[in-house]
């Protein structure tokens, strides 16, 4: 399930709560900001809560607001979908990249990989023909073919920049979709 433009990793994360879909919503809504863009601000979005939460329905996409000197696009946002369930409420989705940052990654990886290939197929030949080039001959051609590997990298491990803000939105969720009979019971 991608409802709301985010690259899917892997695995859907499942959350479960005894409250109903409206109050769940509710919740969210009053403890998030809204994703609406605000010129000036250092973080850019309006609002000074610690997440911000896009709301459509019963799909929600949520992300931790970050912070103008620590930017990390790589971040991961939460969208997700409510649906009812004999147990009460579960709230099922995915972990993801921002569509932006997909775009940009997808733009950049396209123009890194074709130009590495002309510098590749131009140079390769020569550096052949004359294998005692100097060393920063051969520099070239191994950034030429690290650029795609590295874009790769980026796009497949964002679990190695981003373990924190998953772990405080997994902890925000867990306490939002809490009904307060749970919570007096720990």
């Amino acid at each position: 399930m991608n409802t709301l433009g985010l690259i899917e990793l892997k695995r859907p994360v499942v959350f479960y709560s005894s409250l109903t879909i409206d109050s769940c919503l509710r919740r969210l809504a009053d403890n998030t900001d809204g994703k609406e863009s605000q010129m000036f601000s250092l973080t850019r979005y309006a609002g000074k809560r610690p997440v911000i939460a896009l709301i459509n329905g019963r799909e929600v996409e949520l992300f931790k607001r970050k912070r103008w000197w620590a930017r990390n696009d790589f971040a991961p946002a939460f969208s997700g979908q409510f649906l009812e369930d004999h147990r009460g409420v579960v709230l099922e989705g995915n972990w993801g990249l921002e569509r932006y940052t997909r775009i940009f990654m997808r733009v950049w990886f396209f123009l890194v990989t074709v130009i590495g290939m002309v510098l590749l197929i131009s140079w390769l030949p020569e550096l052949l023909k004359k294998p005692d080039r100097e060393f920063e001959d051969w520099m070239g051609i191994a950034i030429a073919a690290g650029l795609p590997v590295l874009g790769w990298l980026f796009l497949n491990s964002p679990a190695l920049l981003t373990s924190r803000e998953k772990t405080y939105l997994n902890d925000f969720l867990r306490e939002m979709l809490a009904s307060p009979i749970d919570k007096d019971a720990q």
